[in-house]
């Protein structure tokens, strides 16, 4: 089961973290934010690069206040909120995994468990 957590809109005191600590700072939990109407999508097919080619590969944060970030950007017209997206990746192995400063690489053919996710409000101001 996909738990939702709710938004919290607190910010530098908080780390702009939206989850529990124990999430935040567990190394197999990662944070993907996008549009909120790209989430049945990624709950059916799974996470997907970009349509656009500029990426082979889908990105995740280690923290969600970086996933917030691309959450706020990538609201629209058509999708007014945001989404940050919990996955854990214990069951992908290590070799599968490019790490990055900010956190990890995976091609789609490594699929990581959706845990949870929290939905940005439209009137949210990423600062």
């Amino acid at each position: 089961m996909i738990k939702e957590y709710k938004f919290q809109s607190l910010g530098e005191e908080n780390s702009y973290q939206q989850f529990p600590e124990k999430f935040e700072t567990n190394n197999h939990i990662l944070f993907h934010g996008t549009a909120e109407v790209n989430f049945e999508n990624i709950k059916k097919q799974g996470f997907q690069p970009k349509a656009d080619g500029e990426l082979s590969s889908i990105s995740f944060a280690k923290k969600s206040s970086l996933a917030l970030s691309y959450a706020c950007a990538a609201r629209n017209d058509l999708s007014p909120k945001g989404i940050i997206i919990m996955v854990d990746i214990s069951n992908i192995k290590q070799e599968c995994i490019v790490d990055q400063n900010f956190g990890i690489h995976l091609s789609p053919k490594f699929q990581p468990k959706i845990i949870g996710y929290c939905l940005v409000p439209e009137n949210y101001t990423f600062k």
